[in-house]
């Protein structure tokens, strides 16, 4: 069974190591980190934009972290990464844009 190597939950429950490094399907928060941004690019204005970029990007970083920690499943790292690059390049942009907005207007 455990013989105290690193594996992810899904190997601990199972007592079968994951030999193809998948780690199984991807978790809801890595699917959310993911779309959430990818919403924040068809938004409306900058604030709900905005919001949901960050929230993507956050929730990319922290399912990052669940992964390597195993209490998520590894399938999901993909999307979770995904998800957080999308999310800080969006909350850049964003900030980028809405600074040259406010700088113009002066």
């Amino acid at each position: 069974m455990y013989d105290g190597s690193a594996c992810c939950v899904d190997c601990l429950e199972t007592g079968i190591p994951d030999s193809r490094g998948l780690g199984g399907a991807p978790g809801g928060i890595a699917i959310a980190s993911l779309v959430i941004p990818l919403v924040s690019v068809f938004g409306l204005c900058f604030v709900p934009a905005g919001i949901l970029a960050i929230t993507g990007m956050i929730m990319g970083y922290i399912e990052l972290g669940r992964i390597k920690k195993g209490k998520s499943p590894r399938g999901g790292r993909s999307f979770a990464l995904a998800g957080a690059i999308i999310g800080t390049t969006m909350t850049v942009l964003i900030s980028i844009f809405v600074i040259l907005i406010f700088a113009a207007a002066e």
